[in-house]
This record gives structure tokens, sequence and C-alpha cells, in this order.
């Protein structure tokens, strides 16, 4: 029994061999991954920045990116994100950055 950090959550199996749908003979050996949940990734501090940079920072850093503009924003600088830089987040999750506004 392995474990990994994947994107199932904690305790759920991430991939068996054979593979799912493979038939296998009574007493054959399957081979379990179970997952540790996702990594846990430092989020990048990116207030004061544009927009494309930011996105680009918080995507290389493995995270997906949301841009929330209030109404009347004119701005491209990010005044706030949903999590804050230093905090860690699960690999591969939403932040959502947000532009200033008047």
């Amino acid at each position: 029994l392995a474990r990994v950090n994947s994107p199932e959550a904690q305790g759920d199996v991430a991939r068996q061999s054979p593979g799912e749908g493979t038939e296998a003979a009574e007493g054959d050996t399957v081979e379990l991954t179970v997952s540790k949940g996702p990594r846990m990734l430092v989020v990048p501090d990116v207030t004061g920045r544009d927009v494309d940079e930011a996105r680009s920072t918080l995507e290389k850093a493995g995270f997906t990116v949301k841009v929330d503009r209030p109404f009347l924003s004119f701005s491209d600088t990010i005044a706030s994100q949903s999590v804050d830089g230093a905090e860690r987040a699960p690999e591969g999750s939403t932040i959502t950055i947000r532009t200033k506004g008047l």
C-alpha cells in the first residue's frame, strides 16, 4: 500500500494496478495507492502587482486564478487576494484576486 499526494481526498484510492475496468483472476494481487490529499503550497503575495503579473505568478506556483473586478474598477492593480500571501492552499485550488475599485 503506497500513499501519494493527489487531488483525491485523503484516504481515497488515487490509483490501482491493474487499472479500473481490467479483469483480474481470483488470487491476483491488486496494488492500491492511497491519496494523502493534495499538496499544500505556499501562496505568493501578489497584492500591488498588475493583473497579468499576479495571474502568471499564481499559475506558476500551481494555482488556478479568478480575477474579480469591482464595479467601476479602472485599475489593473491587485488590492487583495482570497488566500493571503505566505499562507498555504491545496495545489490546483482557485485563488481569487481583486483589483482596486474607486
